[in-house]
């Protein structure tokens, strides 16, 4: 029973240690994380826009390029970043104008509201999207 005992204490102890070490593996990545929070364009070299990124990739690394081994599970010592810009993707919205026409209940004419003097065409490109069509140049 002697024995039973201080197997189960050996047991106990090399799961401390391996809890152990990963807590401070976790310690010094929520370290790392927390430094790459706290850079910014005042207190960098990074660029203003790069404050507040809207989205971020991890990439992960899953085997080791020297040996091949498995790094599944195994935290990450540090990130490399890398930035692209981009412009988002244009929604067209579509307003459609509809005028009003109503008769007269005194003499049954038709009476029928104007569109706005933009608006002259069944179906037609708004002023924005005019903005970003760029002329073809001249092939002469």
């Amino acid at each position: 029973m002697f024995e039973e005992l201080l197997q189960r204490i050996h047991r106990l102890e090399a799961i401390v240690a391996v809890g152990a070490l990963r807590i401070a593996e976790l310690e010094a990545e929520n370290a790392y994380l927390r430094s790459l929070l706290n850079k910014n364009s005042s207190n960098s070299s990074k660029p203003p826009s790069s404050d507040v990124p809207d989205n971020i990739m991890v990439h992960p690394v899953e085997e080791c390029a020297n040996c091949q081994a498995s790094l599944h599970g195994v935290p990450a010592a540090g990130f490399s970043d890398r930035q692209v810009f981009d412009i988002p993707p244009l929604k067209i919205h579509v307003t459609e104008h509809r005028t009003e026409f109503k008769i007269c209940p005194d003499c049954a004419a038709r009476t029928e509201a104007l569109f706005p003097e933009d608006v002259t065409q069944p179906v037609q490109y708004g002023s924005n999207i005019k903005g970003l069509i760029v002329p073809k140049p001249d092939d002469s």
